[in-house]
């Protein structure tokens, strides 16, 4: 069995080598992701978010709680400023406004449900959801570790 390639078994385990994923593009110019994993089942994806310095994330609404842990630089939001080693916990229902990194930072992200981007153009989607994430790690061909015998 090759350790170097990221792989699904038959019980339902995965093992993701994330270093050898490429960043996608995320919610703002200048935010990437990395898509771990997904759960259909609650709408709960598992990513890795990189921002550089001093970029602002659109404000958005959280349909199911959100959860962040910095690994690496700064957050700063109405919530007050997180460093390396903080964590983040936002339930259900929950707004996020004025939020921006303030070096170039790498979030591990446990997001339940979908998000909604409040300052979308009416008539364009604001969902950010489990198949939002998933269609862009397919087209970035990132999302090979996922299975998908759910389609």
């Amino acid at each position: 069995m090759s350790g170097d390639v990221s792989r699904t078994f038959p019980d339902g385990s995965s093992l993701v080598k994330a270093q050898q994923l490429a960043w996608t593009p995320w919610l703002a110019p200048g935010t990437r992701f990395k898509l771990l994993d997904l759960d259909r089942s609650f709408n709960k994806m598992t990513l890795l978010i990189e921002a550089d310095a001093g970029v602002a994330l659109p404000p958005y609404r959280h349909y199911g709680a959100g959860e962040y842990y910095i690994e690496a630089g700064a957050f700063e939001c109405d919530r007050g400023a997180l460093g390396v080693g903080d964590y983040l916990y936002e339930p259900g229902g929950a707004v996020l406004r004025a939020a921006r990194f303030a070096v170039a930072s790498q979030v591990y992200a446990l997001i339940h449900g979908p998000l909604r981007l409040l300052d979308a153009a009416p008539g364009t989607d604001a969902l950010r959801d489990v198949d939002w994430h998933l269609q862009r790690a397919r087209e970035s061909g990132t999302a090979t570790h996922i299975p998908l015998d759910f389609d």
